[in-house]
């Protein structure tokens, strides 16, 4: 199959699904990643990009050219394919079959394909559900009056629906940061919605975010890692929440699952 799309659009999509950041670490932080892998499905002009772990899921998807209709899968080496990307300016196009070609017409760079995603049941979970879950929030943000929607993730269903800028949650996370622990809770309630996080009961961060819409019922979740890079850009993020199971943050085209972090 051959693929053709922006240069910049790729290395933005392949940067958020890695999910670099602070993850949680005991009674710390440290540097890491969500994994270096990025599954990819292209259908009917639609790029699909997934990547996960063992806790965490996340989805992107974007309009490209192909010249196959036929649905097709391959897993790339995230910070390969995005070295290999640097020299390439404007469009690309992509040859999938045994290995990965990327050319422009005048440079050509060959790399290998990966075997298989080491947490290929994660992202069978979230690309099963992608389209159900991200579609209606697309129609929502376009459709003036719109009834907020309500979503299901499996079996779970979800009431609490807080509507927030990318500056503002990002705001918040970065200032929950200072106690350099990557966990965090978010309390929703019909009156304010708080982010914190805390290591004791003498060392902790509350951060009140005055900018959303208000959800209509309350929840409480407390998950670990990053989020930054993935909500990095975007303009909208609805984020649903329900006591004692998985985050989903949601934009026009891409989703993320955290499950919930339950103290042992």
């Amino acid at each position: 199959m051959e693929i053709t799309m922006e240069k910049t659009k790729l290395e933005e999509i392949l940067e958020k699904a890695e999910m670099k950041g602070k993850y949680y670490d005991g009674n710390k932080s440290k540097n890491s990643a969500l994994s270096n892998y990025a599954y990819c499905l292209v259908e009917e002009n639609v790029l699909f990009v997934y990547n996960a772990d063992l806790t965490t899921a996340c989805g992107f998807r974007s309009e490209v050219q192909t010249n196959d209709e036929q649905m097709t899968t391959f897993i790339l080496d995230i910070a390969k394919t995005k070295a290999y990307l640097k020299p390439f300016d404007g469009e690309v196009r992509l040859l999938v079959g045994d290995f990965l070609t990327i050319t422009d017409g005048d440079e050509i760079a060959k790399l290998p394909l990966v075997t298989e995603h080491p947490s290929h049941d994660m992202i069978r979970l979230i690309s099963g559900r992608f389209l159900k879950v991200v579609d209606p929030i697309k129609d929502y943000n376009e459709e003036e009056d719109a009834v907020a929607p309500t979503i299901s993730f499996g079996k779970t269903e979800y009431d609490c629906h807080v509507q927030i800028s990318e500056r503002v949650l990002s705001d918040a996370m970065k200032a929950c940061d200072v106690v350099d622990l990557a966990r965090y809770k978010i309390d929703a309630t019909e009156e304010k919605v708080l982010v914190s996080s805390e290591r004791s009961v003498t060392d902790s961060f509350v951060y009140e975010i005055g900018d959303c819409v208000l959800p209509d019922s309350e929840a409480t979740m407390e998950f670990t890692g990053d989020i930054l890079k993935f909500i990095n850009g975007s303009k909208q993020i609805h984020m649903f929440l329900k006591d004692e199971s998985p985050l989903v943050l949601v934009t026009d085209d891409s989703m993320l699952v955290k499950a919930p972090y339950l103290a042992r």
